[in-house]
């Protein structure tokens, strides 16, 4: 009692007015909560104890203004955007090399992902699936789908939102078999919220031409709009 003169709190819910609440008893005379989310998994305790935050805080900081109307309502607040030290991120052959051996990674393709995946983050999950099959997608690609399957089914097992996108190229991604087998795939799964058709589109040929590389897909024109709807007609495309 009486050894802290402020109290900083960072939360998702108003709850933590029982803990602003301690720091006033205790003396503390700057009680701050900083919002750091938009949602929480317990919204009727959130809007009883949310009168009894307002009235205990000094100041409100949240590091957005959807945030700060989440935690704050109507009342005031200040927004302190997140911020990281640009220079821990510098790109670093040295460390690369060092990182990938120690991992064993060799060459190999890796996607990562900077935090936690856990609710309060509102993560969406967008995965394109060009093909369900393996070895038209290494063609297409020039790398297996497995991942990305393994991935839909590890979100669907752990309820994480997700969209499934799938780019229509005519003469390779189209066919009734593929779309078909696609359908069946993401009627498995349980949190698909939405489903696209990505209509294959050449802007980026030139791209290749200025690298003087040869574009792999030179010739393939791009789909009808009565291709686009076809395909969206057999994927059962509603916007779910």
């Amino acid at each position: 009692k009486g050894d802290y003169n402020i109290v900083f709190r960072h939360t998702d819910i108003s709850t933590v007015a029982l803990d602003l609440l301690a720091a006033r008893l205790g003396g503390a005379k700057v009680r701050i909560a900083h919002s750091h989310s938009t949602s929480t998994s317990n919204k009727k305790m959130h809007l009883l104890f949310q009168p009894l935050l307002n009235a205990l805080c000094t100041r409100r900081f949240a590091c957005s203004e959807k945030a700060g109307i989440w935690l704050y309502g109507e009342k005031p607040f200040e927004v302190i955007i997140n911020a990281i030290h640009l220079e821990d991120f510098a790109w670093n052959e040295k460390a690369r090399r060092e990182i990938r051996k120690k991992e064993g990674l060799g060459e190999s393709l890796v996607i990562g992902h900077v935090g936690n995946l856990l609710p309060v983050k509102n993560h969406l999950f967008m995965l394109d699936v060009k093909d369900m099959s393996e070895e038209k997608h290494k063609t297409l690609t020039g790398w297996s789908n497995r991942n990305i399957l393994q991935m839909a089914d590890y979100l669907s097992e752990h309820e994480k939102e997700m969209w499934i996108r799938h780019v229509l190229v005519p003469g390779l991604t189209d066919g009734e078999e593929e779309l078909s087998e696609l359908r069946d795939f993401v009627q498995g799964l349980k949190t698909v919220s939405r489903v696209e058709i990505l209509p294959y589109h050449t802007l980026g040929e030139f791209k290749w031409e200025k690298l003087e590389m040869e574009y792999p897909l030179k010739g393939v024109r791009v789909p009808t709009d009565e291709e686009v709807s076809r395909a969206e007609e057999m994927l059962g495309i509603k916007n779910l």
